[in-house]
């Protein structure tokens, strides 16, 4: 049996990074509500000490993960070569985002790892 197209991990991969996005800009939107207001203030020192020391980096770095997702899902999509390496630097930094960006990291990682690039 034929496969009419050769790209479909890679374009199943690109749906799949577009929702993580999503996800992941809904978590940031509530860590920086929740952990930055000042009702919460008292109680972030309490229950998460290292948040004041690492806290603001981990946030950016979050936001930065959620525009590489959509960059991500964008290039697989549209069967972009050269956005072979930027996807793999996104699986690389979804995986410690227990469970879903750990299973899409590890899964494209795999992908672009042993999968060839099959131009059409």
């Amino acid at each position: 049996m034929r496969v009419a197209n050769r790209r479909w991990p890679f374009i199943t991969l690109g749906v799949g990074f577009l929702p993580l996005g999503f996800l992941h800009l809904l978590a940031w939107l509530f860590m920086v509500f929740a952990y930055h207001a000042n009702s919460i203030a008292e109680v972030a020192k309490v229950y998460l000490p290292i948040y004041g020391l690492v806290g603001t980096a981990a946030t950016w770095i979050f936001l930065t993960t959620i525009i590489l997702d959509w960059a991500a899902g964008i290039l697989l999509l549209t069967s972009r070569t050269r956005g072979r390496a930027l996807v793999l630097l996104t699986a690389i930094l979804n995986v410690p985002i227990i469970p879903l960006g750990s299973i899409v990291g590890a899964t494209a990682a795999l992908m672009l790892l042993f999968i060839p690039n099959r131009r059409q």
